[in-house]
């Protein structure tokens, strides 16, 4: 049986005691006890800018193309894999600085994991609360727990805007099953990948690498295999009905 490593928030890494941390990494690949499957006790949120690599959580897999937010909970089985280095934010955060902004709000931030793929700007505003989240733990002398917990508040609440995926948590392989559904009820109407990417909460960047990854084919040849496969049909059913009304039986062959 695999060995799991169980990684621990760190409270008074900074000789404080804190219910969050936050930081900026670039270039990171993963190294220590991310390369192996392991589990963390805390929540765990990712702001990738650049890079790409592979979530392996629970028993899902999902593609990580930046850029992207990525979320995940305490006690989940987890390992990363990097095609590419990322660069990113990092916030984290423990169960019960979590139960004390779900008290003070609401139950809007899901518990449940998520990768999403919001626009550029609500990107570069999560990072932003995140960098000033980070100056306030580790380079503010005059450290305020009032201001981190505004801050923390602030990013949460961003958070909550981008969401979910708004059908959970999805696969490569659930993301593809959707993919096809979408295709197959809406490819006579729509042709753009812009509109089957925002149907599915992604960049159409990330849903054509993914399809690549998962079929050997992107999004736009998708559908036009499928415009082609319509076209055939059609035809052939044409054809068959000319060939009854001239008095004949047999099936004609197509391309």
């Amino acid at each position: 049986m695999e060995r799991i490593l169980d990684v621990h928030f760190d409270r008074f890494k900074y000789g404080r005691d804190l219910s969050v941390d936050a930081r900026r990494i670039e270039k990171w690949l993963a190294a220590g006890p991310f390369r192996t499957t392991h589990r963390l006790d805390f929540y765990e949120v990712l702001i990738l800018e650049k890079g790409k690599g592979t979530l392996y959580l629970d028993s899902e897999r999902m593609s990580l193309i930046a850029p992207a937010v990525v979320m995940t909970s305490p006690r989940q089985v987890r390992r990363i894999a990097l095609e590419e280095p990322l660069d990113l934010h990092l916030v984290v955060f423990t169960p019960d600085a979590f139960d004390c902004f779900a008290k003070s709000t609401g139950p809007q931030l899901t518990r449940q994991s998520a990768v999403t793929f919001p626009p550029l700007p609500a990107i570069t505003r999560l990072a932003q609360v995140a960098e000033d989240m980070w100056r306030e733990i580790e380079l503010c002398p005059a450290y305020l727990p009032q201001m981190l917990g505004s801050l923390l508040a602030q990013f949460m609440i961003l958070l909550c805007r981008q969401g979910p995926p708004p059908n959970g948590w999805l696969d490569n392989s659930s993301l593809m099953a959707r993919l096809n559904t979408l295709i197959e009820s809406h490819f006579r109407q729509q042709h753009q990948v812009s509109f089957y990417a925002e149907s599915l909460n992604m960049s159409p960047d990330h849903l054509s690498a993914v399809a690549r990854d998962e079929s050997g084919a992107s999004v736009s040849k998708l559908l036009q295999k499928r415009l082609h496969d319509e076209a055939r049909r059609l035809l052939a059913s044409q054809m068959r009905i000319s060939s009854s009304a001239l008095g004949k039986n047999d099936p004609i062959a197509l391309p």
